[in-house]
């Protein structure tokens, strides 16, 4: 081997010579060496008339200072290797501030502190692998101003206590498209110290033993890295872990992984700077391996897409305490493993969440995990847990302080509690237009020792159909405020006497589905709902304040129903609104509200409720509320009021009819979640009796009926009135028959008629019909007189408004046949036989605006006789006196309407009697045009009309529209030899009955 040597030398300037100088000689002097072996230290000195640049070397050394010296000289090694089997290190740079040397293609292999170490000026490493065996060495060493400058290069240590890259003390590292690894225990791949700084881009870093941090930034150092790759193996090995760190450190475009129990992401503590991860992606897989993890001032900032994910028990995404914070924006935090939280913020740490995702799904963990005075805000994001808690609250490492959660504009949801608070912890939850969410679980687990306050605002939170809205457990305490928000669930307060359960409901809606119980219950404008699964009871140990409504469920029949108990007073004014039931009830009364005291008002909504035929009423008795039942033992109605506008009345929400009816508020809707919950048997009692019995007399009976009996009553009226509103327009032709020489023809007539029925046996409605008749007749010539004999096919449409919004319809079709005998003397018999098919149809809304409908098929058939006689007075005017009996029968309709309620009406015998005078003047136009003009005057009274409906068995009179009085005028025109035209108004007023008008318009085509 060649032994040729130069002298080793300390590092110190000639004194004897400038700097520029030693410079001139270097350049001078120093030619490229030929490859050469060297088994000696070499040390490259401009003053010692050194080479600058040494070429496919190879130096293999044991010894105790560096296999390679160079002392303030420009100086490149291209190719070749350095060994030291000794603990004097590899190269040595000793470099003035500027200089830059260069190691290209070279093999560094030291068992000592170091591969290459720089001191001052720069050093380049280009396509070279470095490698340490020594512990406590470093591959790369940077201090004292020293910058190395490595790219795609390899720098690899075995031993303890090691560093891949070690920049301290003003060094730094600039790395790219390179690899750094260590073996040992307690390493780093990157260890910055004393404002040591980093720049790393597009690189690989691992570490494989326990304790080994990827990098490591202590004491004011600086690191910034894009596209890189961390991973670390070992336990209590970290990704990136900053202390005492004053600069504003950024890791783009990154990942991060580790593997070991312990072992964090992303860790800052004990500094002022700021670690800012953006676009990477960040991932531990072992026990308690947080994902970011900040205390002691510090503050991590997560944006840009980036993405968390732990998988070890105990591993949270986030993790923060002692006044540090984390921002999370537009990124995404999972944890998978058992007791993992997606964010934790620990006693006096703060997080805050925009625009980003937070899940969590191993057992018993939380995707927001709050500590005794660890706050955490989120916007606009969604959080979701599995087989834990969106939010738990818990005690933490101090005993005092409250926890605070803000939540605005997001979607929170568990399938387990939303929130829970474990003992001894304080905290407080707000949330502002968010949607909350707990299948089947919990909304608010509360332990005992616990403490929460929770205000939501136009939000809703919603734990499916048997879930708890809240469960406070011994002194546990809970005081949730509602402000136009939506609740679905039940509450449970395990100890009524030393929990606290209070609800405040502001402009807000409840949903309950089982037994509920509260400490306190405060409305204002709010909603409660009873669950249609089952009959339940809400119990309120304490007061209940305010103004609300109640929307609750009965079963009149078996004398069940939804039931409000009140421990303390109750205050306010307070509406229940009871859903109707076809059912029949099977007793006087039902309490619906118990309290211990009441100065407080309650009242019922829509004044009554129906159940079956009939109505109940709310009543207070003493402290209690009981819906009582209106009376069924009714008077006779005596006299007939005056028909009024049937829609002023109405108290029903829902119009079940024809768009744009007025409806009054408010709407009530409540929902049927379903499922089970809470006692099925609900409130049972009221006071045993006869089946509805009856408050005894005094009682008309449109005052007590329920809708679906008043309406029953009035389409029976409602089908004799369009009965006979046909037949009128079948006998008001005869006045075309005496204009000229009628032999008969084909005609069609027009009817619309509106009639307004006052209360009497049912409420007040309206009727409006419209209808054509076709016919033909044919005269036939007697000794002084004519005898017409025709038929007639019909259809008309009647539409009845009731009371309460209720509404009616009939179709019907007819038939008949007539003889009308016309003595040239004047006297007249006019005879008809007439069959109507009629299809009708009901719509009544319950009270709670639920369309129920009933439909049926009905006929009538009848016979009318008319007779008269027309007398003929001076200048071609006449007078007409008529009398007209017509003999009805009426099939009653028969029906079961929707919510079960039955209706069968009694057919019904009409006999109608009508005495009337017309009177008028012909008048001669031209040749083949003459008028008519008259103006008739009739009483008609109803001689029988008495008949009954039975609504599910309760018989109901009903009496067919009585006497009235009726005034007309009309005319007929023969406009020529075979067209004739007429028509007919009129008005009509009675007994419980007004006709406002009446128009009938007819064309006769002669034969």
């Amino acid at each position: 081997m060649n032994t040729r040597t130069t002298q080793p030398a300390a590092r110190h300037a000639p004194p004897f010579l400038p700097t520029l100088l030693a410079a001139v000689i270097t350049a001078l002097a120093g030619l490229p060496a030929e490859a050469d072996d060297f088994d000696t230290p070499q040390v490259f000195s401009p003053w010692e008339n050194n080479t600058s640049e040494l070429n496919d070397a190879h130096i293999d050394v044991n010894a105790g200072q560096s296999a390679v010296t160079v002392n303030d000289m420009v100086f490149s090694m291209d190719g070749g290797w350095v060994h030291n089997t000794g603990n004097g290190g590899g190269l040595l740079f000793y470099l003035w501030s500027g200089s830059q040397d260069q190691l290209l293609h070279l093999e560094v292999d030291s068992a000592g502190s170091f591969g290459v170490q720089t001191n001052g000026g720069t050093v380049r490493i280009l396509d070279s692998q470095v490698h340490t065996q020594g512990g406590g060495a470093a591959g790369l060493d940077a201090q004292s101003n020293g910058q190395f400058e490595l790219s795609g290069s390899s720098v690899a240590t075995d031993g303890d206590n090691a560093a891949a890259v070690h920049a301290h003390n003003n060094g730094g590292a600039w790395v790219r498209d390179s690899n750094l690894s260590t073996l040992g225990d307690q390493s780093a791949g990157v260890l910055l110290d004393n404002n040591g700084s980093l720049v790393l881009s597009d690189s690989q870093l691992s570490t494989r033993g326990n304790g080994s941090t990827a990098i490591q930034a202590n004491n004011g150092a600086a690191l910034q890295i894009s596209g890189a790759t961390l991973e670390t193996s070992g336990q209590g090995s970290h990704g990136v872990h900053v202390s005492s760190n004053g600069a504003d450190n950024v890791i783009a475009g990154s990942s991060i992984l580790t593997h070991g129990a312990g072992s964090i992401g992303v860790i800052v503590n004990n500094a002022s700077g700021t670690v800012a991860v953006r676009a990477s992606r960040v991932t531990t897989e072992g026990e308690g391996s947080h994902g970011l993890y900040t205390r002691q001032g510090t503050h991590i900032d997560l944006n840009d897409g980036s993405h968390v994910q732990t998988s070890g028990a105990n591993a949270d995404g986030a993790w923060t305490a002692e006044g540090g914070t984390i921002t999370v924006a537009g990124s995404r935090l999972d944890a998978t493993g058992a007791g993992s939280a997606a964010v934790h913020a620990a006693a006096s740490g703060s997080i805050g969440v925009d625009a980003s995702q937070l899940s969590s799904s191993g057992s018993q963990g939380a995707a927001l995990h709050l500590d005794n005075g660890g706050s955490i805000d989120v916007g606009d994001s969604q959080v979701d847990a599995r087989n834990g808690s969106a939010i738990l609250f818990s005690q933490g490492e101090q005993p005092y302080g409250s926890a605070q959660l803000e939540m605005t504009d997001s979607e929170a949801a568990s399938d387990a509690a939303l929130l829970s608070a474990q003992v001894g912890s304080v905290g407080t939850f707000n949330a502002s237009g968010s949607q909350l969410r707990s299948g089947n679980g919990i909304g608010y687990a509360i332990a005992e020792g616990a403490s929460v306050d929770s205000t939501l605002t136009d939000s809703s939170l919603d734990v499916g159909d048997s879930g708890l809205l809240a469960d406070v457990a011994g002194n546990g305490a809970l005081t949730l405020t509602s402000q136009g928000s939506d609740l679905h669930g039940d509450t449970r307060l395990q100890d009524g006497e030393l929990g606290t359960l209070d609800l405040n409901l502001g402009n807000a809606h409840w949903q309950l589905n089982a037994d509920s119980n509260l400490s306190r219950l405060d409305l204002d404008n709010a909603r409660v709902s009873f669950g249609a699964n089952g009959y339940h009871t809400l119990f309120v140990s304490g007061d209940l304040t305010g103004s609300g409504t109640f929307d609750m469920h009965t079963d009149l029949s078996s004398l069940q129903g939804d039931l409000i108990l009140v421990g303390g007073q109750a205050y306010g004014e307070h509406t229940l609104v009871v859903a109707d039931s076809g059912k029949d009830a099977g007793g006087d009364q039902l309490r619906v509200v118990g309290t211990q005291g009441s100065p407080g008002t309650f009242g019922l909504y829509g004044e009554h409720v129906d159940a079956g035929a009939y109505r109940y009423t709310l009543e207070q008795q003493g402290n209690d509320w009981y819906l009582v039942a209106a009376g069924k033992n009714v008077v006779d109605p005596g006299e007939p009021t005056d028909p009024e506008e049937p829609d002023q009345p109405s108290t029903g929400p829902g119009d079940g009819g024809e768009p744009g009816t007025s409806t009054p508020e408010p709407d009530p809707d409540p929902q049927n979640p379903g499922g089970s919950g809470g006692s099925e048997e609900g409130n049972q009692g009221g006071s045993e009796g006869s089946t509805g019995g009856g408050n005894g007399g005094g009682v008309s009976q449109p005052d007590v009926i329920s809708k679906g009996s008043n309406v029953a009553l009035g389409m029976q009226s409602a089908a004799a009135s369009l009965y006979y509103a046909e037949l009128g327009t079948l006998v008001q032709r005869l006045g075309e028959l005496r204009l000229s020489q009628d032999e008969g023809g084909v005609w069609v007539r027009g009817i619309g008629k509106r009639l307004r029925l006052g209360e009497h046996y049912s409420r007040a409605y309206e009727q409006n019909l419209d209808g054509v008749e076709i016919g033909a007749d044919k005269a036939i010539h007697l000794d002084g007189a004519r005898l017409y004999v025709g038929a007639m096919v019909g259809a008309s449409e009647s539409r009845i408004r009731f009371t309460e919004n209720s509404r009616g319809h009939i179709d019907s079709t007819s038939v008949g046949a007539y003889a009308t005998y016309l003595r040239d003397d004047g006297w007249y018999l006019d005879n008809v036989i007439k069959y109507s098919h009629m299809d009708g149809d009901v719509k009544v809304p319950t009270n709670l605006g639920q369309p129920v409908k009933g439909d049926y098929k009905a006929d009538a058939w009848g016979a009318s006789v008319e007779g008269g006689k027309h007398i003929d007075l001076q200048d071609q005017w006449f007078v007409e006196p008529q009398v007209q009996l017509s003999a009805t029968h009426f099939e009653g309709p028969r029906y079961t309407s929707s919510d079960g309620l039955k209706v069968r009406a009694s057919d019904t015998d009409s006999l109608q009697g009508r005495v009337g005078l017309r009177g008028g003047k012909e008048i001669q136009l031209d040749r083949d045009m003459r008028l008519q003009a008259y103006a008739v005057a009739s009483y008609i009274d109803e001689l029988a009309g008495n008949t009954q409906v039975r609504v599910n068995g309760e018989k109901l009179t009903n009496h067919l529209p009585g006497s009235r009085g009726e005034l007309g005028a009309g005319a007929a025109l023969q406009v020529s030899r075979q067209q004739k035209v007429s028509l007919e108004v009129d008005y009509a007023k009675g007994d419980h009955l007004e006709q406002p008008w009446a128009v009938t318009l007819g064309y006769r085509y002669l034969w």
